[in-house]
């Protein structure tokens, strides 16, 4: 039996119960999460289990050094959010829409002044844009990476309504990204906002 599916066979027998005797182990739940954890997070490093491994030997600070998706520094954050303003009006599709107000800009990877935000690594990250009309004509926008679309996104022709999306993508290092309009004569006001933060980094 190889080591992956002894791992495998491991894990499911501690969430049964059935690897310590009853005795032995502690019958809260605070107890077999934290079990669990330790074991999620020693398997997440890519290192399988030697056969003389035990859960003692098994600590949090071993897994934090090794494990990519706890290695995260508050200095390689990368989160920001970012919005209007204000109102503007007259769009042509194509444009580039700039949230010049920041709200958070973790990494300083998010550029108001040009709209357009610029990955420090690679790695999957999630985006989120939102525009609300401020008068009575159909919005149609686009998140682009470097150029390709990646996710639309449309509003009806109602006064102040509202047209979102979320998407989560894999972004290459220094690629850049923006939210641009594929529709003209488009206004849009101060409510309307574009954020995004790294989920993985690879």
């Amino acid at each position: 039996m190889s080591t992956r599916i002894q791992t495998m066979k491991f894990l499911l027998i501690i969430v049964i119960g059935q690897y310590i005797k009853p005795a032995e182990m502690q019958s809260d739940v605070s107890t077999r999460l934290t079990i669990l954890e330790n074991i999620v997070g020693h398997l997440l490093t890519g290192e399988m289990f030697a056969t003389n491994d035990t859960l003692a030997n098994i600590s949090a600070a071993s897994i934090a050094k090794k494990s990519k998706l706890l290695q995260i520094s508050p200095r390689e954050a990368v989160v920001f959010s970012a919005h209007r303003s204000g109102g503007v009006s007259g769009l042509s599709s194509g444009f580039i829409v700039k949230f010049d107000s920041i709200v958070t800009n973790i990494g300083g990877h998010y550029y108001p002044a040009d709209g357009i935000f610029i990955a420090p690594v690679r790695g999957v990250y999630l985006f989120h844009w939102q525009i609300i009309l401020c008068d009575t004509n159909r919005v149609y926008t686009e998140i682009r990476v470097s150029g390709m679309t990646k996710g639309k996104s449309y509003s009806d022709d109602q006064l102040y309504d509202t047209t979102a999306n979320m998407v989560i993508l894999e972004v290459k290092e220094h690629q850049h990204v923006w939210i641009q309009t594929s529709s003209s004569s488009v206004c849009i006001n101060d409510y309307s906002s574009f954020a995004g933060t790294l989920l993985i980094p690879f």
